[in-house]
């Protein structure tokens, strides 16, 4: 993760069309992906983990380019 890069709530979805846009995104799946990998394999990837994490419930683009 690019250590220069700020998430916040600020980059949720706050139109119609861009609820729609992430619906069809697997924010959820890949969330999960990556937490098994971490789990698994590369334990480094924690701190990337926990930060999309905050954003499951609410992710935007901003989240699911990071991630």
């Amino acid at each position: 993760m690019d250590p220069n890069v700020r998430l916040s709530t600020i980059q949720n979805p706050s139109t119609g069309a861009q609820y729609a846009a992430m619906c069809h995104i697997p924010y959820h799946k890949a969330v999960g992906s990556s937490m098994y990998a971490m789990l698994g394999t590369q334990p480094d990837i924690t701190f990337m983990n926990t930060i999309v994490s905050k954003f499951s419930g609410n992710p935007g683009m901003a989240h699911w380019e990071v991630l």
